[in-house]
């Protein structure tokens, strides 16, 4: 069991930066990367790093994106949110709008304005 592997110093680092990311809503902040997430949590970067690729198998990079494209599909979801995709990815930490194009259509099969419309046509 590959979980077994996972040293108990990454699980602990891994469940304080998850909490932060939940609670905190770090992923909103543009300039978040492993520098700042161990500037937060007072530890180095390299130790970040290493706690979420041993739990996560993931970057750091591709870690906060996943929290990012997450709340964004709940934003693209909610049928009385009309805000503007561009204002989406830019409350939601993205710099750059093709980027989280890109990364939404990857992780859900479709563009972010083809998610909005058809999860208001099937919403309960």
């Amino acid at each position: 069991m590959v979980e077994d592997k996972i040293s108990d110093s990454d699980k602990l680092l891994f469940e304080k930066i998850d909490k932060k990311m939940r609670i905190e809503k770090l992923y909103k902040d543009p300039y978040l990367g492993r520098d700042k997430l161990a500037e937060l949590l007072q530890t180095n970067r390299t130790y970040i790093s290493k706690a979420i690729n041993s739990v996560k198998d993931e970057s750091v990079s591709k870690y906060i994106a996943m929290y990012r494209l997450e709340a964004a599909s709940k934003m693209l979801s909610d049928i009385d949110d009309n805000t503007p995709i561009k204002e989406i990815a830019a409350e939601l930490g993205f710099t750059s709008l093709s980027t989280f194009y890109s990364l939404f259509k990857e992780r859900y099969e479709m563009s972010p304005d083809k998610f909005r419309k058809y999860a208001r046509e099937h919403e309960d």
